[in-house]
């Protein structure tokens, strides 16, 4: 288990749609990596944020996989 703080500012005119954006090469091919992206409810903006489990050997629907 792991555990991490996050902080970010804008200065925009419009409003952010904020994500976490995780990059890994869980059950990848070789020479590839997943990109995985989670978007932070806006109700936990400013506050505490328990994504609970992640298990990144999973595919998502909205992974992208980035090969060189």
């Amino acid at each position: 288990m792991g555990a991490f703080k996050l902080y970010g500012m804008v200065d925009e005119i419009f409003k952010i749609e904020p994500f976490i954006s995780i990059n890994h090469t869980c059950n990848a091919k070789p020479g590839c990596e997943h990109i995985s992206e989670y978007v932070v409810p806006k109700d936990k903006i400013g506050g505490t944020y328990d994504m609970a489990y992640i298990a990144l050997e999973n595919n998502v629907a909205n992974d992208a996989v980035n090969c060189r």
